[in-house]
């Protein structure tokens, strides 16, 4: 997925990466629906492939989460970047509520948002992988996947297949 791409950068770069996750079920029209424990489950298939300086953090609202950690880091001395889909990035993360919320971070250049589009990194999504599920499209469902991921295992937690054909 696009946020595979970018931790592997990230992890070069960064002492802790933090991966926000929304606690909130997937379910759209005409879309496989994924629940948030689907969700976790998954998510913790895929962290045993990541390095040892990467954790998950499930959150209500992942935006809401990144001004808080953002707002709160003012008072240290840590440095942080923060990487998003760049429209997402744009609309979520505005330079006026960027002075408003930390301040601080930004006159001392200790803040960095690094808007990537999806065809910088893989054009994979989230919606495009509940997709090739609901179409029953276990190759490429399999090719989405990080190298290393137990395929037979996520294919099964968004399925509820237990075993590829």
């Amino acid at each position: 997925t696009p946020t595979i791409r970018i931790l592997s950068d990230t992890v070069q770069e960064c002492d802790q990466v933090i991966i926000l996750i929304s606690t909130s079920d997937r379910r759209r029209p005409r879309e496989l629906p994924v629940t948030h424990v689907q969700m976790l489950l998954l998510w913790e298939l895929i962290l045993k492939v990541l390095p040892g300086n990467v954790k998950l953090e499930f959150c209500p609202n992942p935006i809401h989460r990144t001004y808080d950690i953002l707002t709160k880091g003012q008072s240290g001395s840590d440095s942080f970047s923060v990487y998003a889909d760049r429209d997402d990035c744009y609309s979520n993360f505005p330079p006026a509520s960027q002075i408003k919320n930390f301040p601080n971070l930004l006159t001392t250049g200790r803040v960095t948002f690094k808007p990537l589009a999806r065809t910088e990194t893989v054009n994979i999504s989230g919606t495009n992988v509940r997709r090739l599920v609901s179409e029953w499209r276990q190759d490429e469902f399999a090719s989405c996947m990080p190298v290393g991921v137990d395929v037979r295992a996520a294919w099964s937690i968004l399925s509820g297949v237990t075993r590829l054909s």
